[in-house]
Parts: C-alpha cells; sequence; structure tokens
C-alpha cells in the first residue's frame, strides 16, 4: 500500500523504461491481477489499501522503471 498517515498519498505512478527481463510482474492482490508491462507503459492506480499490491522478483535481466506519487 503506498498510502499511509506518515506518508500520504492518491495516486500511484510507474513508468516502465523496458520489458526485456523475466519476472518483474505487478500483482494487485484485491483484483487477482497481474501485469507485465511493456517498454514505454505507465500504470497509474489509486494508492489506497484497494490497490495494495505486489512486484515480483526479475530473474533474469534488469527492470528499469521510475515511480512517483501524487499527494
Amino acid at each position: 500500500v503506498d498510502d499511509s498517515p506518515q506518508k500520504p498519498r492518491r495516486l500511484s505512478y510507474v513508468y516502465y523504461f523496458n520489458d526485456d527481463y523475466v519476472g518483474g510482474e505487478i500483482t494487485f492482490n484485491n483484483f487477482n491481477i497481474t501485469l507485465k508491462p511493456s517498454a514505454k507503459q505507465l500504470i497509474v492506480f489509486p494508492s489506497s489499501y484497494a490497490y495494495r499490491h505486489r512486484v515480483h522478483p526479475v530473474i533474469l535481466g534488469l527492470r528499469y522503471a521510475m515511480v512517483q506519487w501524487w499527494t
């Protein structure tokens, strides 16, 4: 979860620079959705508990991503 009382956030942004790696998918637990983003893809989602998520380990290659939050 990206939002907390110590760090209030409303939206989360993840931009993926590349897709030439294995693993590194993002899973949204409450929706049973797992995404393997493509290069140059931007994912935007609420930072709330409903959109809690996890990122799977990269098992081959390097994943380059930029994460940002809107408060």
